[in-house]
């Protein structure tokens, strides 16, 4: 998705684009189940960092509200996720023409600016409410082992809670051994 609109579109070299993938969390926007957009977040101690937002440009040829439309969608999308995982801050660069449209999701600008892939960037910072039912540690046991982003849906190990616990490893036997 984002190979499309940094490498294709904005000429970003592949090593300044692709460089967290595996200590992120990645969102992703479908239009009637195609990929239509996508970004990410990082976590670390006391916030969170929204990242690397794109919109492919076929979603975008129907005029700015489609693209406009689909970029708000993940960007409310994120800061819900990073409140409800009970961060009070995030931080972010935008491209500098970019930066009213996160200031409408929460970000005011630092004014501070940094050069990096070929554009110049603001820096922001966006103070979170917190959320009423944010995880935290003395959140459900159920509730914090449910997958990412599911938290209030049943998941695979609620099910688990219905039998009995019976520590299959103390027994070695067979299954069919034990039962008999």
């Amino acid at each position: 998705m984002r190979a499309l609109s940094f490498l294709g579109e904005q000429e970003s070299p592949w090593g300044e684009e692709f460089d967290n993938e595996f200590s992120c969390t990645h969102v992703l926007c479908k239009v009637a189940g195609e990929p239509a957009g996508a970004l990410r977040i990082r976590w670390f101690a006391n916030f969170a960092k929204i990242e690397r937002l794109s919109v492919r440009s076929e979603f975008r040829t129907g005029g700015k509200a489609g693209a406009r439309h689909i970029a708000d969608a993940l960007a409310g999308f994120a800061v819900e996720l990073i409140r409800r995982k009970g961060y009070r801050q995030m931080v972010g660069h935008a491209q500098k023409r970019l930066y009213p449209f996160w200031k409408r999701h929460g970000y005011q600008a630092t004014g501070e600016e940094i050069v990096y892939a070929d554009h110049t960037y603001v820096l922001m910072v966006g103070h979170l409410e917190p959320h009423p039912q944010a995880i935290g540690v003395d959140a459900d046991p159920m509730v914090v082992i449910r997958p990412e982003g599911r938290w209030d849906e049943p998941g695979p190990f609620d099910l688990s809670m219905m039998r009995p616990a019976t520590c299959p490893h103390r027994d070695r036997r067979p299954r069919e051994a034990r039962a008999a």
